[in-house]
């Protein structure tokens, strides 16, 4: 599915978060440890806030009079590109769910890149919201790798 305008835009950032929500709650469930379940439920915290942010930033911006709100033509970004590869099932557990987490955060860090890439010049301000919502990403797949580390040894 090609996104075009920006709503659209945010509303696939808020699929992306949900499904990443998914994992990490699975995850948690099964933790090994009392300190991964809290790691994983800070991950997890991060992900449901930065959905709550989306959602927030899609009201705000649907009756906005800045360009034309959600309606503003964000060029062609095709989503498929930021979809993880394959679905694991309910039996798949660590470590291929750390792995799961962290590509999608990974292919959400890249989605918010491309978004504050293509509204720079337009739209400053979400540019900026989306970078930093990229920097988030980033540092939870740092979170991620440290917990898929203590499942390696």
């Amino acid at each position: 599915m090609d996104i075009k305008f920006l709503g659209d835009a945010i509303k696939f950032g808020m699929e992306l978060e949900t499904m990443a929500a998914c994992v990490l709650e699975d995850m948690s469930r099964d933790a090994a440890t009392v300190e991964v379940k809290k790691a994983l439920m800070t991950v997890l915290d991060m992900t449901k806030k930065r959905k709550e942010y989306l959602q927030k930033l899609y009201n705000d911006n649907i009756y906005s009079d800045m360009d034309t709100g959600v309606f503003e033509p964000i060029g062609l970004i095709d989503s498929a590109l930021y979809l993880p590869q394959d679905e694991l099932s309910k039996e798949e557990r660590y470590p291929n769910m750390i792995l799961k987490a962290l590509e999608i955060e990974e292919k959400t860090r890249d989605f918010y890149l491309t978004l504050a890439t293509s509204l720079k010049s337009r739209r400053k301000e979400v540019s900026r919201i989306f970078g930093k919502m990229a920097q988030e990403n980033s540092d939870l797949q740092l979170k991620l790798k440290s917990i898929y580390e203590v499942f390696q040894l």
